[in-house]
């Protein structure tokens, strides 16, 4: 396998302090000579033109977030593109843009038509089946590529082609809707190290198909789980908790958990009507996951970071 060597780690940077990232996976070196640049950079579910989503009207639903996102549309996220390349001595820096887009759920925070129509309609982008179904009805993006769910013995078998590169690979990792998971995987010097997007937590109990794809083969390396770090409710009823997160954490291992969309919203319509989120620290919720197991557990605390709006964490 080609190697990726001198020592290059992914960047991470929060686009909007939701769940909108920029994620730059270094080239193998051989790429990097042939291109020019150093890292392909890949955008997670860009929500950034406004601070508010429709579902798909006001009057259906909506929600806000309290600030603008760090980068307000694709040309932005470009610029930081190429600020990222030149830093890194990259020698095509000033021509270089975002690789791919990485889209998740049709939901409107996920799924941002004003935002996505800021992206060069070049750009490929991969889907789950909620936006395969509606974004072609767009008529901007030119290729939109479906990611296949993972299916046993290996990972490997759901790559879903070029352009996507062969060290690089974007899979569904679980079967749930609401709670949908995504895995990325660089794989490099033998190497196969994934990353788990889930920003809309993990159902532990329930999702076989991410536990078959973290024992799956190639053996993987987790690296990083992004995972809410929030409690929503709708009236009384939890729907996504920091807890399962921490319980994600301790049986998938990964070096890092990045908090994503776990800054609270504000709901509006007859789509959200009852919902709400509370914001809740660490030591809040290892106290509930002590009383939840009467104290009976000495637990490691997770690798928690929280970055914010427009910073940026290397996953060394």
């Amino acid at each position: 396998m080609t190697s990726t060597t001198n020592s290059l780690r992914p960047i991470t940077t929060d686009l909007n302090n939701d769940t909108s990232w920029l994620l730059s996976i270094p080239r193998p070196e051989t790429e990097r000579t042939e291109t020019g640049r150093t890292y392909y950079h890949i955008v997670l579910d860009p929500w950034l033109a406004s601070t508010m989503a429709y579902f798909p009207t006001s009057w259906l639903g909506w929600f806000k977030r309290r600030e603008p996102a760090a980068f307000l549309d694709g040309a932005a996220v470009d610029g930081l593109v190429r600020e990222i390349e030149e830093a890194a001595g990259s020698t095509a820096h000033a021509d270089a843009s975002v690789d791919a887009l990485c889209i998740c759920s049709f939901g409107p925070d996920h799924m941002h038509y004003d935002t996505l129509k800021t992206f060069a309609p070049s750009i490929p982008v991969f889907v789950t089946p909620g936006p395969a179904k509606f974004m072609p009805r767009w008529g901007h993006f030119e290729h939109i590529i479906p990611m296949a769910a993972f299916g046993k013995p290996t990972w490997q078998a759901a790559h879903p082609g070029a352009p996507l590169p062969a060290w690089l690979n974007l899979l569904r990792s679980n079967t749930l809707t609401l709670n949908f998971g995504i895995g990325i995987v660089w794989s490099h010097d033998g190497i196969h190290e994934a990353i788990l997007y889930y920003p809309h937590g993990c159902d532990v109990d329930n999702d076989q198909a991410t536990w078959e794809f973290l024992d799956s083969s190639p053996p993987l390396r987790p690296l990083a789980m992004m995972h809410i770090a929030k409690e929503t409710y709708r009236r009384d009823s939890l729907i996504t908790s920091m807890l399962p997160g921490i319980q994600f954490w301790r049986k998938a291992k990964p070096t890092y958990w990045l908090s994503t969309g776990s800054t609270a919203l504000e709901f509006s319509g007859l789509f959200y009507w009852g919902l709400r989120d509370e914001e809740h620290d660490l030591d809040w919720g290892l106290e509930r996951e002590k009383e939840a197991s009467k104290g009976q557990a000495n637990l490691d605390r997770p690798n928690l970071v929280e970055k914010g709006n427009g910073k940026q964490f290397v996953l060394a």
